[in-house]
């Protein structure tokens, strides 16, 4: 099984390009557990939540890699949370870097903020995008993470994303399909 993360800053297009790919590629994709979890909070979150949100992110991803032969699509994983934590609170914990030894992704695909912000409740931080996702970049490349940089429309990532997949030489199901599920 090939397993792809697209990751990246708030508002950066990584749902809405996990939607196209799972489409293109027909195959479903682990949607980000922090949304569901965020959005039946009946208060602000808290650093302490992070974890709460890391443990149901790996579940989600674990289940879904025992049910899937090919290609794992994943809209964000243990990386995102953990520099969000990083980012928002200043510290980093230990239990959710243990994390990172249950999951090694093939690829992150880092979404460059390139589309225009789209407010919703749950995102926080409009004006930070660029510096973010420099701070992603450098994590990547601080820990040897394999990844490639998308832009542009969702088309143009969808693109980008088949042609980086096409040079891993993976045989994939249906792979380019233009047919929906």
């Amino acid at each position: 099984m090939f397993k792809i993360v697209l990751t990246g800053p708030e508002s950066s297009g990584k749902t809405t390009l996990a939607e196209a790919l799972s489409v293109r590629v027909r195959v479903d994709f682990v949607p980000e557990f922090a949304r569901a979890y965020l959005s039946n909070l009946a208060r602000n979150y808290q650093s302490e939540d992070l974890l709460t949100i890391a443990s149901g992110q790996m579940l989600w991803i674990l289940q879904a890699a025992n049910n899937c032969p090919s290609l794992l699509i994943v809209d964000t994983d243990i990386q995102n949370i953990d520099l969000w934590q990083e980012i928002k609170y200043g510290a980093k914990s230990a239990q959710i870097d243990q994390f990172y030894s249950l999951w090694r992704p093939d690829l992150y695909v880092l979404c460059q903020p390139d589309m225009a912000w789209q407010p919703d409740s749950l995102r926080e931080a409009p004006d930070t995008r660029d510096a973010i996702f420099d701070i992603y970049q450098r994590d990547m490349s601080d820990k040897n993470l394999r990844h490639i940089i998308v832009g542009g429309t969702i088309a143009n990532r969808v693109e980008q994303v088949l042609t980086a997949l096409t040079v891993t030489g993976k045989e994939l199901p249906n792979f380019g399909a233009k047919q929906s599920k």
